[in-house]
């Protein structure tokens, strides 16, 4: 973050100080680097989250999308690239991508509510994790580690198997073939594990804000999880 910030840090003359809105005009070849930008992509990233160390991570997406648009779409305006830049992090967080995203730093989702999100048979943990994520949902966020920790303490050994398999990022039907079960039996344990989930305390409410609480902690018996599911 630091780096980010110092690489883009430049002290700004007189009649750049006045007018910031030309901070892009005629292909200026150090636009990234004036402190007003840095300033207005930290201003894009806190509207979609409060979370510090989420934000550090989306400035840096934020920096390479702008360096990206600068030279592949040069002479936009300047609210052109910013808006750019805070719909592609929206459709990062949406699908998953970002670098703090669950796929690439196991970072933070949002847990179904298993009463009212869609288990389709093609869901993968990722869709079905992430990608309820919206820009009103973006702040209902919590630390996949953490869910997974507790979740396993919580399961039976056949559905922490089912767990692991839709962390490699399977589908309900390559889990179900690859264990010898109906399509329909992975997605009732889906629900369970969801359940567990939310009886643990972690609320899947787009409405609210989902914070770090106190897991009880309920450690099964040392057990190896198998390809046997009854």
């Amino acid at each position: 973050m630091t780096k980010v910030k110092n690489w883009m840090s430049r002290r700004l003359t007189t009649t750049e100080a006045r007018n910031p809105t030309s901070q892009f005009g005629n292909h200026d070849p150090y636009p990234l680097e004036r402190p007003e930008t840095y300033a207005t992509l930290l201003r894009v990233v806190a509207t979609l989250t409060s979370d510090r160390s989420l934000r550090e991570d989306l400035v840096q997406e934020a920096v390479i999308h702008l360096w990206q648009l600068y030279n592949q779409r040069p002479g936009q305006s300047p609210s052109w690239y910013f808006k750019s830049c805070q719909h592609h992090l929206l459709n990062l967080l949406r699908k998953g991508r970002s670098i703090d995203s669950l796929k690439h730093r196991k970072g933070r989702i949002r847990l179904p509510d298993p009463a009212t999100d869609d288990f389709s048979e093609s869901s993968s943990l990722y869709e079905l994790l992430a990608d309820s994520v919206s820009e009103e949902s973006v702040f209902a966020q919590v630390s996949a580690r953490d869910i997974f920790t507790s979740l396993c303490q919580w399961l039976d050994p056949p559905d922490r198997l089912i767990l692991d398999h839709l962390a490699d990022g399977l589908s309900v039907r390559e889990i179900a073939s690859r264990l010898q079960l109906s399509h329909t039996a992975v997605i009732k344990r889906q629900r369970k594990i969801a359940s567990v989930a939310v009886s643990l305390g972690l609320f899947p409410s787009s409405n609210a804000l989902v914070g770090r609480r106190r897991i009880p902690s309920r450690p099964l018996p040392a057990k190896r999880a198998t390809g046997e599911i009854g």
